[in-house]
């Protein structure tokens, strides 16, 4: 994103990656890179930058290099898990925005604002139900009121987009042979059970039968679990239940 000379602070100008331009250039935030060196001297610079991204350092008479954090510095960076958009102002009811929500191809989004009330400290409130305006249908439209908050995306690195029946009827007959199939975003280790008893306690681990898919012939009805854990500890599951006729 750009660099500080130094280290950031009160009066110190931030400077824009090349390719940024801005009219005129302010005290605060500048798109020409005057850093200057004297081939003798380190100069400390404090990066904005993309952690996953390489930083290419670029002058008019040494080749052009480049940096990138170590591996061990970006578990952190592949850990964080939560991230939040500031929203103001926006039109809505009392309790959610009347706003477009973003698809969950990348995790779970939801509302979170401050309420206050009277003679008591301000609290956050998260709503996890949020929907989009398009969803929002209602019998009667009350008068919309002007509202500020924070949507809150819940990255999901692992995500099992889909885990459905593969069948033309919605109850497969006593005896045939059935198939699920599943759909994974992200590298990520599986396991497949069924699971029975009343409180579903019991799990017999099924391997798979082929690519992202089961297949067996279905004596009862059946309840299976899919898991999926990354690397780092991220993960996800679904359950479908499957009736036979």
């Amino acid at each position: 994103m750009g660099y500080f000379a130094g280290d950031p602070g009160p009066g110190k100008p931030f400077y824009a990656a090349r390719g940024l331009r801005f009219e005129p250039d302010g005290p605060l935030l500048r798109s020409e890179q005057t850093l200057q060196l004297n081939c003798k001297t380190a100069a400390k610079v404090t990066l904005l930058m993309d952690p996953f991204a390489r930083v290419h350092a670029t002058s008019g008479v040494l080749p052009r290099c480049f940096l990138e954090l170590p591996e061990a510095e970006l578990v952190a960076a592949r850990q964080a898990n939560e991230t939040f958009f500031q929203v103001a102002p926006v039109l809505g009811s009392e309790l959610m925005p009347q706003i477009p929500r973003a698809p969950d191809d990348f995790g779970d989004w939801s509302w979170a604002r401050r309420v206050y009330q009277e003679n008591a400290p301000a609290d956050w409130r998260v709503d996890t139900d949020f929907v989009t305006t398009s969803d929002q249908e209602r019998d009667s439209v009350h008068w919309p009121t002007i509202s500020e908050g924070w949507l809150k995306l819940k990255i999901a690195p692992v995500r099992i987009r889909s885990f459905w029946y593969n069948g033309d009827v919605e109850r497969p007959a006593l005896g045939s042979l059935v198939i699920i199939s599943w759909s994974i975003r992200g590298d990520a280790d599986i396991t497949l059970c069924k699971l029975s008893g009343d409180q579903l306690k019991d799990c017999e681990k099924c391997a798979p039968t082929g690519p992202s898919e089961y297949a067996w012939n279905i004596s009862e009805d059946s309840i299976f679990e899919l898991k999926a854990v990354d690397e780092y500890g991220n993960r996800d599951q679904k359950r479908l239940n499957i009736k036979v006729g």
